[in-house]
């Protein structure tokens, strides 16, 4: 009984599967169908088998000692070019971990017929683990690098927007895998959280991070909270992202909660009461001078009384449900409005339209210590 040596039967043994290469390529394609449906049905055929193929190849290469930078810069282009065919690096070492089953089975069957010596055994498996860390290793590097490709793309693509150059949007949106709707929102984080960047275009306008969409569905899916500007048509882009930023901005000045998100079309009413903060300010500083000085519990029970004057007036039994109160109790507290405030200011449509921007404005916090 012949045992091979370790030099002499790896030489044979790499022969041997040289041969195999195209049965080998035939098996791992059935095995990808039945196992990794996923990958089938994301990457071309032809793609695909070539990728197989030469994986198994250059594992034979290896064994042959030939030079292997040419294989190494292949497979870095190959995770590349399966990120940006939608795969995700888990998916891909998946697909070459059922290439390593079929490849071992080929080799340890040879090894068998060859009688290879421990050493040479050993050597193989060395050989087989190594090459398995360096595809997984190749593999995050491509993948690594397509990401900094899409990322580059897509920030070109979201200044143009942000540019208001909507064709040249257009013209970049098919390499960024993004391409640009009709109409549109941008948003602005207000916190931290994962944005799915698949349906997301996520990039910097002026420093800062902004997410586009097509959908506001796909926005308020976002595990984050988001200030989001108005629909618009791409060319107006940038509209949609200042209309986002005085969102943010209320929300920084504390007259909208940051834990939420915050669609710029459902609080138009918060927009329009603080969009010229000084005049706001004095408006309900003038407006509600009235219960100055007055003790902060008592000031605090008629500015309630007020509000809800406001929301149900000449209705003082309504007024009475809606604040848990005795209908006569609500009639006092009535009575000292209309002497504070007198009977113009709570009768006047226009004078409790007045009133009641001023009541919101304060409620925010503003309107202190400012006198028109």
């Amino acid at each position: 009984m012949t045992v091979f040596s370790h030099h002499d039967g790896m030489s044979m043994l790499a022969a041997r599967m040289r041969a195999d290469l195209a049965a080998m390529t035939d098996e791992t394609e059935g095995l990808l169908h039945r196992e990794q449906a996923e990958l089938v049905s994301r990457v071309d055929p032809a793609v695909r088998r070539e990728g197989i193929a030469f994986t198994h190849e250059r594992f034979v290469d290896q064994l042959e000692g030939r030079a292997d930078a040419a294989g190494r810069a292949r497979h870095v282009a190959f995770g590349a070019a399966m990120a940006a065919a939608g795969l995700t690096v888990e998916e891909l070492l998946a697909g070459y971990r059922v290439g390593a089953a079929v490849g071992w089975r080929h080799a340890t069957a040879h090894a068998r017929a060859l009688r290879l010596d421990a050493d040479g055994v050993l050597a193989l498996a060395s050989a087989a683990m190594a090459y398995t860390d360096a595809l997984a290793a190749e593999s995050v590097e491509g993948f690594a690098a397509a990401a900094r490709t899409a990322a580059r793309d897509r920030q070109a693509l979201l200044e143009a927007l942000m540019d208001g150059r909507a064709d040249r949007a257009r013209a970049l949106g098919e390499a960024a895998g993004w391409p640009v709707p009709a109409a549109l929102r941008v948003a602005i984080p207000l916190g931290d959280g994962m944005l799915d960047e698949r349906a997301l275009l996520v990039g910097q306008a002026d420093g800062a991070a902004v997410v586009l969409a097509a959908d506001l569905t796909a926005l308020r899916a976002a595990d984050v909270a988001l200030a989001i500007g108005p629909e618009v048509p791409a060319e107006q882009a940038p509209l949609s992202l200042a209309r986002a930023r005085r969102v943010a901005a209320l929300v920084l000045a504390g007259a909208l909660p940051g834990d939420t998100t915050l669609v710029w079309d459902e609080h138009l009413v918060e927009l329009v009461v603080h969009a010229d903060d000084a005049a706001a300010d004095a408006l309900a500083a003038r407006l509600l001078a009235p219960l100055d000085g007055l003790p902060d519990a008592r000031a605090g029970m008629l500015r309630e009384t007020l509000a809800a004057w406001l929301d149900a007036p000449g209705r003082p039994r309504e007024i009475a449900r809606a604040l848990h109160l005795h209908h006569q109790t609500v009639r006092y507290r009535l009575a000292r409005l209309r002497e504070r405030f007198g009977d113009a200011a709570l009768d006047d449509p226009e004078a409790r339209f007045a009133l009641g921007l001023a009541l919101r404005r304060q409620s925010a916090g503003g309107g202190a210590g400012v006198r028109a």
